[in-house]
């Protein structure tokens, strides 16, 4: 297909752009409107998804991307309510219920609870996407490890957070990463801390945290002189 369409060109306009049709699957030269090609093959997906919007019902046949923090890859079928005379049995009741065929196992359910926490937790702070991936990682490695068993919630994702913000060279301080959560004490997030990165591959060990990358942005917030900022960085 790509090297048919690369031989399409206008008679008038040989050196025109050429336009494509995804709904009537036409190739029209967008300096006269001339039809250059018809029945064009569209390679793209069959239904865009509307997980998104509101109000609306899911539309895509194929579903949405692979997770690759949950295990099951959401590769299962989900069956919605019937409507017709079919989906109701003799004594009337439904034969089938909303996702009836789609149960999360507990881990996943479990994973995805958390991670729902460390996005509020981090966006109380405004870290980026890539610290909130990789804390939602490291959980993910501490949970199937087992290796955070027993410990309050709040816990484990301040520490996770904190880690991944190591990791990704954001320095914040252990007190900043206490003051976004509800029950989770300085004391009990570096036990917790320590406890993970035991777990933790060499090659995805935290940096140390040098007090020179956080002077910069403290002295950002007090609205010091460039002067100033300079001075007590060197």
């Amino acid at each position: 297909m790509t090297r048919y369409v690369k031989q399409l060109a206008c008679r008038f306009h040989p050196e025109a752009v050429l336009i494509e049709d995804y709904r009537a699957g036409d190739m029209i030269c967008s300096a006269c409107g001339l039809v250059v090609g018809d029945r064009m093959i569209d390679v793209g997906s069959e239904w865009r998804t509307f997980s998104n919007d509101s109000d609306t019902k899911d539309m895509s046949r194929v579903g949405a991307v692979t997770n690759p923090l949950f295990n099951n890859d959401n590769l299962e079928t989900m069956m919605s309510l019937g409507t017709g005379a079919g989906a109701v049995d003799e004594f009337g009741k439904q034969k089938y219920t909303a996702g009836g065929s789609h149960k999360m196992s507990s881990t996943d359910n479990t994973l995805r609870n958390t991670f729902d926490v460390i996005r509020q937790m981090a966006g109380r702070i405004s870290l980026s996407n890539r610290i909130i991936h990789r804390a939602c990682f490291i959980f993910k490695h501490s949970h199937e490890n087992k290796c955070v068993r027993g410990r309050p919630q709040d816990v484990i994702v301040a520490a996770c957070i904190y880690i991944a913000c190591r990791q990704e060279n954001a320095q914040r301080t252990i007190k900043e990463i206490c003051a976004i959560s509800t029950n989770a004490s300085k004391k009990d997030i570096g036990r917790c801390f320590t406890q993970i990165i035991k777990n933790l591959p060499i090659s995805n060990q935290p940096t140390s945290v040098d007090v020179i990358n956080l002077i910069p942005r403290f002295c950002s917030q007090l609205e010091f002189r460039e002067e100033i900022l300079i001075k007590k960085t060197a």
